[in-house]
């Protein structure tokens, strides 16, 4: 990874069909000049990189792979079974194939898989899985005689989630998308016009099945195409704006147009740097989750039953002061409301359904930073406050709670989190430590269970079949237990002409916290995540 670029709202116009954030990654290119690469060996995950030119100073590569041994490493001298097993596999070619032109191919994949609840004699472990791949293409276009910069970008890929023994999965989603943009930008006076054009074609397809559950395969298809214009206006050396405007066609049944202005406002002077951002987001997709899993460890993936696509409006400002080169301090408060959203429909048949009820809702909150940038020392520390309030509407709501709509926390609502990262060198040894915090995510209580039967005239009850329904208490009023954990390591480098060798320790989930994997409110079977793993490796690295 080259760099990383996150962005919580008021993201611009080359960013869409999202109405929430955004994580934008740019992978490096490799070494066009020689070879060189590492192998890690440790018992928790091991991992290899190559890298080097093909055509020298022209055209490079780069590969990495990874895969974990936990399962035949660390689960041996901690007596706890680890029945977890993850991996990536990444490959690029970068080439300058002018002074004016590169081209860049990559390829991605990645598989996760895990068991979840403890095992019996009289039952079947089920199994998650989730995989990933992914293509693409990245041209890119300097004009030699003007101001002028053209992108163009093409990929596919697959992401997919399975419930279910390997062979015959019971669920399953998948999640295909095709891509294509051209993104330009000229550099006119004090303007920066961007401007570009784009074409997506996502295919869903979910399949549910198993006991107590629907059986119903969806496959959906939408395909959008759109365009966007964005100046970026610099007033003076202090204040700059950028407003742009989206405009979307999605083609099938119905021809649905919608557009997106998006505007942002910066003013910097000296330390200080003011920034003001509104805009309208749309999002096509959804994903649902199966109300017996409070934690959310599989996702439907469907396309939005409705002509009007899920619409947020988003409203940001903040604050960053850099007293020093090496301290900065940063603020920000947002409020996002949310229309047209879709949610399962609430129903008291204990089943996962893709029946879909429609849901209105905001969402704001407050994030504060402060980071600390010396020699030897680096260190940030992050406290978000969150409030997510969803108000949901079913006809049937009134039969159970007196209402045909009522409000309540979605399952992804946490209200407090706290992230610390703090690292340094001390005696050619380099420290590092990081502690996350994350209060309760909400999920729906059950009281009991009962079934019924429909009678039609005299009949002997014994022989009736009846239906199986759960007495839920008030949706989402229940919380699940905090997350917080701490992990050390230590790693101390050897260097030998062009080969250097770095010896690593390290300690994950220091004070053995018993966090929440899954949970499974008919049953009560928890499954924790990762307990205390102690951990050492060697890396070897050549150029």
């Amino acid at each position: 990874i080259n760099r990383a670029d996150v962005y919580a709202g008021g993201y611009g116009g080359q960013f869409n069909g999202r109405m929430s954030s955004v994580i934008d990654v740019y992978t490096r290119n490799g070494n066009k000049k020689s070879f060189g690469g590492s192998v890690s060996l440790a018992p928790f995950v091991s991992a290899a990189l190559i890298e080097g030119p093909l055509v020298k100073d022209r055209i490079s590569f780069l590969g990495s792979f990874r895969q974990s041994v936990i399962d035949q490493g660390a689960s041996r001298y901690i007596s706890e079974d680890l029945p977890y097993n993850f991996g990536d596999s990444f490959a690029k070619a970068h080439a300058v194939l002018g002074e004016n032109q590169q081209l860049s191919i990559s390829w991605l994949e990645t598989h996760d898989k895990g068991v979840l609840g403890e095992g019996s004699v009289d039952r079947v472990l089920d199994e998650i899985r989730w995989t990933n791949t992914a293509f693409g293409l990245r041209y890119l276009f300097l004009s030699g005689s003007k101001p002028f910069i053209g992108e163009l970008l093409f990929s596919v890929s697959r992401m997919r989630s399975e419930v279910g023994p390997n062979s015959d999965p019971v669920r399953s989603s998948q999640f295909n998308n095709f891509n294509y943009a051209v993104n330009f930008t000229n550099f006119l006076g004090r303007t920066e016009w961007k401007y570009g054009i784009f074409a997506r074609a996502p295919s869903l397809q979910t399949e549910l099945g198993g006991l107590f559950q629907e059986e119903e395969i969806g496959i959906g298809r939408r395909h959008k195409i759109g365009m966007y214009l964005e100046p970026d206006v610099h007033f003076n050396a202090n204040l700059r704006a950028r407003i742009g405007l989206i405009a979307m066609l999605f083609t099938g049944n119905t021809n649905n147009t919608f557009f997106e202005p998006r505007a942002r406002l910066v003013w910097e002077k000296g330390a200080h740097e003011v920034s003001l951002a509104v805009g309208i987001y749309h999002q096509e997709v959804i994903g649902l989750n199966d109300r017996r899993d409070a934690t959310n460890v599989f996702t439907a993936w469907v396309n939005a039953p409705s002509e009007d696509l899920t619409e947020s409006k988003h409203a940001l400002v903040g604050y960053r002061f850099h007293p020093t080169d090496w301290l900065e301090f940063s603020t920000e408060g947002y409020y996002k409301s949310i229309d047209n959203v879709f949610i399962a429909e609430w129903t008291a048949f204990p089943r996962f359904t893709t029946r879909m009820q429609p849901a209105s809702g905001r969402a704001m909150g407050w994030d504060l930073r402060a980071e600390v940038r010396r020699p030897n020392f680096y260190a940030f520390v992050n406290y978000g406050l969150a409030s997510v309030e969803y108000n949901a509407l079913q006809s049937s709501l009134q039969l159970w709670y007196g209402d045909e709509s009522f409000r309540f926390r979605p399952p992804h609502d946490r209200r407090h989190q706290i992230n610390f990262v703090a690292s340094t060198s001390f005696f050619n040894f380099d420290i590092s430590t990081r502690w996350n915090f994350g209060s309760g995510l909400p999920f729906s209580e059950i009281v009991g269970f009962d079934g019924f039967a429909l009678l039609d005239g005299v009949q002997n009850i014994f022989d009736i079949n009846d239906s199986r329904r759960v007495i839920y208490d008030r949706p989402f009023g229940g919380e699940l237990p905090a997350y917080h954990r701490l992990d050390i390591s230590i790693d101390r480098k050897f260097r030998w002409d062009s080969i250097s060798l770095t010896a690593q320790a390290g300690v994950i989930n220091v004070y053995n916290r018993k966090n929440v994997l899954s949970f499974d409110v008919f049953t009560f079977r928890r499954t924790n995540q990762l307990p205390i793993i102690p951990t050492v490796g060697l890396k070897i690295e050549f150029e």
